[in-house]
């Protein structure tokens, strides 16, 4: 520790006498456990208490002649205490103490540090807003490139001081473990209780596994973030200092009266608080390798670690919290020179508008060369010329240029010198940016922008609309009915909350003798105050807009007025404690549905006024923090669990009967039907249960807290329809393939085959393979099925498009199968069936049809003109036989329309875009393989690599390598891929590879195992797969391909069902010691399901019944029978609809499905009859 760089709070916390009183209380609280154990008198606790003390001299002194800091320790405990020091230390070992305590001071030393990073955060949002258009120079290279503002320049630090800070509380619960486990960490000689008790006494957790000493690993994290954050201190600083040099000077230090800066040159105004902020980040970083290096103890233990912590933690700590001090004061005081950054801006005589011209000239027909390289001669010569004869130069010369003048005007020219032009999106950027802390409280005054009363905007965007039961498109089409509505879903908000907030108080103030007075209580109280004000205000605000709607509004809400002054029903029950049980409940919902009602305002921001969006934000912040208030004092609530049941289901049944917002909505429906009665069937009113937004209450993570705390679910049926999708402007696969080849000319396949055998074509190079193909085609009637053995996606595809451009019916059909098997398919597909084939397969098949094509006769390039046809959206594409699940296989029947709405759904659900990229090695004549990997990414225009399964069965790493090669976005892997790829892992072929751009690794297809998916994750953490990219789906071939999926960018879910509650008909039960299930997320737009009971009767949501699905993208029946479009389709498979996602639980069917094979019964017996030990092993479990 150096003083001089040394704060009292921090430094106090790496005392010695500070250190030897957390020693004390974990050896006092350990006694305590032991207590409780009935192994020391509880009178002997009390004493150690009361008695022990500590004193850091003398245990100094001690130390000299033990050689060993925690016994001089306890001999100097054992000094004050007497005889009960017996107990001191029983079955504990000086790590238990030495690591605990570390824990403890390096949690309170995050403490100082978050608060120092709030304060630096709210300098820099200052700063930022301060600056968020002063304009200057942005560099590249340290080279003048193109305009910014010195507002973003401080938003971007102020960005990565909020990255720094969550990666500070990460590293905090990291560090926040506690080990009493005795020698070698076995709990020999300790219980594990007392290890359970001292965490909890102190504020840690149990550490999971300890080996004598938690494990180095943890700081080594802790560390290792404390140096990045060092590091963002040096970048602020740099930049800082660069922008001081005398040559550039468009910042500076505060030089304060009587500072001096040199002790020879009088004149100098050195940068020496960010040189010194420089200096203390290579110390702080300097932690970081001898803190990895701990990680790796010998055995068990060794306390090599042990002399380097002693150092580090307190000098590094201290240090950092030094530096974060300083560095706020800089930022805080930082002069900042704005004539100058102009200056330096135009120093270059206009070159910084370089882009805009040859942008210009790109759009005026030159090509990009001929554009940059007139743009560059005549940057050149200003670059020649001295500064002082720059100004305006460079238009001078772009318009005296005349192959420049003759194509563009001197006045589009001169509009290129604009600074707007890259301002113009500052807002936006510092909307995402939500500079906001967490200690903010917004002000009435300075953070509302009411001067924007009038400017232009909706309350409610169309997307929320339509969650309370309103079709937006035919309101509009009454715009001003539309303008009304919106403008009494504000003025009914605003009512509504400012009287909700108004009982909460009430209801504070007459019961505060009951609740218990705290910080974060007074706070609650101060801002609801704040948030009536700001309700109001907003009120009065839209009354002044539209005084003649006012009256009518006021009528309209009336009616409602009772029972939203009454929210708590408190007059229902005489129980205090039931009562603030009710208070605190419906106070959190009615909170948690206030953030949830900000988040679903912001997602279409630019739609609403202003006002409207400030007023949101704040106090959408603020609501955050009372939801935290709400749950603690519900927590300290002790209310029988039986009565808090019965207390959950009346609590459910209000809302579902009395929510607030549905009660201020039908106000507002009945103000508008007043006032304009042509509108009345626009705006039908609708039962709370069937308005979408009342499941979105029930299952959004938003209401997690309300869930939590109110574990009563009503009965809502598990009926769950997908969101609407619009019409495909494709009709059919051919249009779909033409839509692509015009927009997206040099997309195509990548096809990676046996021997390293790569080929590429163009999606118009694939057109035109399946024309040569077709071209040699024998004669056979329209739409006749051609069975394609095609073994490699090289000849598959051009044969599957030439069966699609000749009308004929391609049926894909791969693997093992038997001579009987292939008879039944052929006899379903009818007598006009031919097969395709290449000469290796054909005696497999000889002896059971003479329609054969030999497929290398079709790849002539003599062939005669190919004969078109012009499909029918209801058309069937292909024909996809099944596993074979449930009997025999199944030809299935798919059109160009169901195609195309699954299709389209899945790029909707996962938000796909035509950059993505996609890769699959599954089989071509599976449907996962076929249409989500060659289809879909045709209907999306992106580029796809496929890859012959038989090339990932001998070598899966390719695979791994292949998409880290083209950096691919979405590729697949069922269940078996995964584990086989893990099976034959190659640390060295896989430490390379960068897989950080897939965001999507579809798994499905078999039962999904949530241990095995996020084993693989982990593995390939390091090279960037994002965990959430796993996306479980359940879907089959009757549904074309998806039916439910994980939506992007979130977690994979897992639960466990007690193995007695999953049968068929039961109500599932949330067991630990279950069989865990993973959620296969929610129904893709334009699908609905429904689990049905064995009559067809629709079950309710936890209950385990029959997945039924219906929608456009159903089959069109089975073979033989003509096409038909399907109303619902009984999947076979048993699911479970809960908490607002679709769990798999097994099938009608007595097999299941392994490594995509089907395993019967029977199969299982046989393979018992020869494995006697294990059915011995089963039968007597």
């Amino acid at each position: 520790m150096i003083e001089r760089y040394s704060r009292p709070e921090m430094k106090e916390i790496w005392s010695s006498q500070e250190k030897y009183n957390i020693w004390f209380k974990i050896e006092a609280f350990a006694c305590e456990a032991m207590a409780e154990l009935g192994k020391i008198p509880k009178e002997s606790v009390k004493n150690i208490w009361n008695k022990g003390k500590v004193n850091s001299h003398k245990i100094d002194e001690i130390e000299k002649i033990t050689k060993h800091d925690v016994i001089a320790f306890l001999t100097n405990l054992a000094e004050s205490i007497g005889e009960d020091s017996r107990f001191v230390h029983q079955g504990m070992t000086s790590s238990d103490v030495l690591d605990t305590t570390l824990s403890i001071q390096l949690k309170k030393s995050n403490q100082i540090l978050l608060k120092g990073i709030d304060e630096l955060l709210l300098a820099l949002k200052n700063r930022a807003l301060e600056h968020k258009e002063t304009l200057t120079i942005g560099r590249s290279h340290g080279i003048h490139a193109e305009p910014m503002t010195f507002g973003l320049k401080l938003a971007s630090f102020y960005s990565e001081f909020k990255r720094n800070k969550k990666r500070l509380e990460n590293a905090d619960k990291e560090i926040s473990t506690c080990a009493i486990s005795g020698a070698i960490g076995t709990f020999a000689n300790i219980d594990p209780f007392v290890e359970k008790y001292v965490a909890k006494k102190l504020d840690l957790y149990p550490e999971e596994i300890s080996t004598q000493v938690i494990p180095r690993d943890r700081h080594a994290m802790y560390f290792a973030t404390l140096g990045v954050i060092a590091s963002s201190i040096e970048r602020v600083s740099t930049e800082i200092r660069h922008l001081q040099r005398t040559e550039v000077r468009e910042v500076e230090e505060y030089f304060s009266k009587g500072q001096k800066g040199s002790s020879a040159m009088p004149h100098k105004r050195n940068p020496v608080l960010t040189e010194n902020l420089t200096g203390l980040a290579r110390v702080v970083r300097s932690s970081v390798i001898p803190a990895l290096e701990n990680v790796a103890l010998w055995h068990e233990r060794d306390i090599s670690h042990s002399s380097v912590e002693r150092m580090i933690a307190p000098d590094v700590t201290i240090t950092l919290d030094f530096a974060l001090s300083r560095l706020t004061n800089v930022i805080k005081n930082l002069v900042i020179y704005p004539d100058k950054m102009k200056e330096n801006l135009d120093a270059l005589g206009g070159l910084v508008f370089s882009q805009q011209v040859l942008l210009l000239l790109t759009q005026k027909g030159f090509s990009r060369e001929k554009a940059y390289e007139i743009v560059q001669r005549n940057a050149m010569k200003v670059w020649e010329n001295p500064t002082s004869k720059r100004s305006g130069l460079f238009k001078k010369l772009l318009i005296q240029d005349q192959e420049i003048i003759s194509n563009i005007s001197e006045d589009e020219i001169n509009k290129q010198f604009d600074y707007k032009y890259h301002t113009k999106n500052i807002d936006t950027i510092f909307h995402m940016l939500d500079a906001r802390t967490p200690s903010y409280r917004f002000s009435l005054e300075d953070d509302i922008p009411w001067l924007q009363k009038d400017a232009p905007g909706l309350h409610f965007a169309p997307s929320f609309l339509r969650l309370v039961g309103i079709d937006p498109q035919k309101l509009q089409e009454h715009p001003e009915a539309y303008r009304a509505f919106q403008w009494g879903v504000g003025l009914e908000i605003s009512h509504s909350f400012s009287i909700l907030e108004n009982y909460l108080l009430r209801f504070v103030d007459e019961e505060h003798t009951e609740l218990q007075s705290t910080k974060s209580m007074d706070v609650l109280y101060q801002e609801e105050q704040k948030h009536i004000a700001l309700f109001d205000r907003y009120a009065d605000l839209l009354r002044h807009q539209h005084p003649e709607w006012v009256d009518a509004f006021e009528d309209a809400f009336a009616p409602y007025k009772p029972a939203l002054m009454n929210p708590y029903r408190r007059e229902e029950y005489t129980d205090k404690s039931v009562q603030h049980y009710f208070f605190w409940l419906k106070t959190l919902f009615f909170e948690e549905y206030t953030v949830y009602l900000h988040e679903r305002f912001l997602e279409e921001r630019d739609c609403m006024q202003p006002v409207w969006l400030a007023a949101h934000a704040c106090h959408r912040k603020e609501e955050q923090q009372h939801i935290i208030t709400d749950a603690a004092y519900l927590r300290a609530l002790n209310i029988d669990s039986h009565l808090k049941k019965a207390c959950s289901r009346s609590f459910w049944s209000h809302i579902e009967q009395t929510f607030t917002m549905f009660l201020g909505i039908s106000a507002t429906k009945d103000f508008v039907r007043t006032m304009f009665p042509e509108c009345a069937d626009i705006l039908p009113d609708i039962p709370t249960c069937e308005m979408p937004i009342y499941r979105d209450i029930l299952y959004h993570p938003r209401f997690k807290k309300t869930r939590s705390n109110a574990p009563f679910r009503l009965p809502i049926p598990a009926q769950i329809k997908g969101p609407p999708l619009s019409k495909s402007s494709s009709l059919t696969l051919l249009d779909a393939l033409e839509t692509t080849i015009l927009n997206h000319p040099n997309k195509g396949v990548h096809v990676h085959l046996p021997n390293d055998e790569h080929s590429f074509f163009l999606y118009s190079e694939l057109k035109e393979l399946a024309f040569t193909v077709l071209s040699n085609f024998p004669p056979m009637e329209k739409h006749a099925p051609i069975v394609l053995f095609a073994d490699d996606p090289k000849t598959f595809l051009p044969l599957f498009w030439a069966c699609l451009y000749g009308g004929f019916v391609p049926v894909p059909i791969g693997g093992k199968w038997t001579a009987a098997q292939l008879e039944n398919k052929l006899s379903l597909l009818g007598e006009q069936v031919h097969i395709f084939i290449t000469q290796r397969q054909k005696a497999n098949v000889e002896s059971i049809s003479t329609n054969i094509v030999l497929i290398e006769s079709l790849f002539d390039t003599h062939g005669r003109t190919p004969i078109l046809h012009t499909p029918q959206p209801d058309d069937v594409a292909f024909i996809q036989f099944s596993s074979g699940s449930t009997s025999e296989p199944k030809g299935i029947q798919l059109t160009h329309s169901s195609l195309l709405q699954n299709c389209n759904s899945i790029i909707v659900h996962q938000q796909g875009i035509h950059t993505d990229r996609f890769l699959s090695w599954l089989p071509l004549y599976h449907d996962m393989g076929l249409i989500g990997y060659h289809l879909l990414p045709i209907v999306l225009g992106a580029e796809q690599v496929l890859i012959k399964p038989f090339v990932f069965l001998r070598d899966p790493m390719l695979w791994l390598e292949l998409l880290s090669q083209y950096q691919t976005t979405v590729t697949a892997c069922p269940n078996f891929g995964l584990q086989y790829c893990l099976s034959r892992w190659s640390v060295d072929r896989v430490e390379p590879l960068d897989l950080s751009a897939i965001h999507c690794l579809l798994n499905g297809a078999e039962p999904i195992s949530f241990a095995l998916t996020k084993k693989f994750c982990v593995a390939l953490k390091k090279n960037g797969l994002n965990a959430k990219a796993m996306t479980p789906a359940y879907g089959l071939a009757e549904g074309t391909l998806c039916i439910t999926a994980k939506t992007k960018h979130t977690k994979t879910d897992s639960i466990r069902f007690a193995r007695d509650s999953i049968g068929r008909g039961r109500t599932v039960v949330v067991s630990e010691e279950g069989v865990e299930f993973v959620s296969c997320g929610v129904p893709i737009h334009g699908v609905d399901i429904r689990i049905i009971d064995k009559d067809g009767g629709i079950l309710h949501e936890g209950e385990v019944g029959e997945i039924e699905i219906s929608g456009p993208n159903l089959f069109h029946g089975y073979l033989p029978n003509p096409p038909k479009g399907q109303a619902c389709y009984r999947t076979g498979d048993l699911g479970v609809w809960y908490e607002g996602s679709l769990y798999i639980i097994g099938r009608t069917k007595e097999f299941f499905i392994q490594n995509g094979c089907n395993i019967y019964a029977v199969d299982i017996e046989q393979n018992l009859e020869a494995l006697p030990q294990i059915l011995y092993y089963l039968m007597h479990k």
